[in-house]
């Protein structure tokens, strides 16, 4: 048998390319305004929202097996408020971008351009990324979207939905493990409020670190990083605004002392609920695994809401739009 050898120099073999969303974009029908960029926003966010719900359920501490209840003790998990800002943000996308109808052909001014289209692809395959980092760049990216579009005529919820997202990652980011050695450090200051706040009840305890010791109940409890009070401050934020959202206005900077009145009434709440839990045993069963949970986090979602709502009680709920 005869071989033909063709001997190719290699420099001659051309390298394979890694297509890049711009050679996806140039791939697609944008030339002849056939794509909507209110369209591309929406599936972009339809990808995201989807990203970020499997990143809560995959990361979530489950008791279930695998199946409706695993899906919904994530979503349980991750707070009233995130599913909250996620609802108002379907609700409120549509409104943010320009309205065509599917018969008539996109206009100039609502058509997505190839740089637009390439972005959207990029958020997109930025959030299919398994990582919750990952999905908070996506959603700063399509935060900074719709903050765009908010001038534009039929944009109004722009900004709405721009400042729900931007919460949303400010949530992730505040509970990521780069915050960690901050809630570390709070949980050491935790730690002496405590022993401060039994003193006065005339109750003395041991600190050392994180670790408060009651000798009269020889029992102690170690103040971890979810149990420090400046983790769940992230949640605070975002339920002043979505809140305030709700009532009908953006957040302003006249309402910070009303937010730095929710956030000191969330940090007394956990200075209080770990105090009562260094005090017994039975105290601490009750708290951090029995019915007390609920009764917590009742009493949270209370005053989460009761600021915001103060804050904006003057405002009268909007018929269209959100005023600024």
């Amino acid at each position: 048998m005869h071989i033909d050898r063709h001997p190719t120099a290699i420099s001659a073999v051309p390298a394979p390319s890694v297509p890049t969303p711009a050679d996806f974009a140039a791939a697609l029908p944008v030339a002849r305004g056939s794509f909507a960029l209110g369209e591309l926003r929406l599936w972009t966010l339809l990808v995201v929202g989807v990203a970020y719900w499997g990143n809560v359920v995959r990361t979530a501490r489950h008791t279930d097996a695998a199946g409706l209840g695993y899906i919904l003790e994530g979503i349980v998990q991750n707070g009233a408020f995130c599913a909250a800002a996620w609802v108002m943000v379907a609700l409120w996308a549509r409104g943010a971008t320009t309205p065509v109808p599917a018969t008539a052909p996109v206009p100039a001014t609502a058509r997505a351009s190839r740089g637009q289209v390439a972005a959207g692809i990029a958020i997109c395959l930025l959030a299919a990324v398994p990582s919750r980092q990952a999905v908070l760049l996506a959603l700063l990216a399509l935060a900074v979207q719709f903050a765009r579009s908010a001038g534009a005529r039929g944009a109004g919820a722009g900004r709405p939905v721009a400042a729900l997202l931007l919460a949303l990652a400010a949530d992730i980011a505040w509970t990521s493990v780069y915050a960690m050695p901050l809630h570390t450090g709070v949980a050491l200051l935790d730690a002496r409020a405590v022993q401060a706040l039994l003193a006065l009840a005339g109750s003395g305890v041991a600190v050392h670190g994180n670790f408060v010791s009651n000798p009269t109940d020889t029992f102690g409890i170690e103040i971890l990083v979810r149990c420090a009070s400046s983790y769940p401050l992230s949640g605070v934020w975002l339920a002043f605004v979505v809140t305030a959202l709700y009532r009908g206005r953006l957040p302003r900077l006249r309402d910070l002392p009303w937010i730095a009145a929710s956030v000191a009434a969330s940090v007394v709440l956990t200075e209080l609920r770990l105090s009562w839990m260094v005090s017994r045993e039975t105290d601490f069963d009750w708290l951090h695994e029995g019915d007390g949970v609920t009764l917590y986090t009742l009493v949270a979602l209370a005053l989460a809401i009761l600021f915001p709502l103060l804050a904006t009680r003057q405002a009268a709920r909007p018929t269209a739009g959100v005023r600024a």
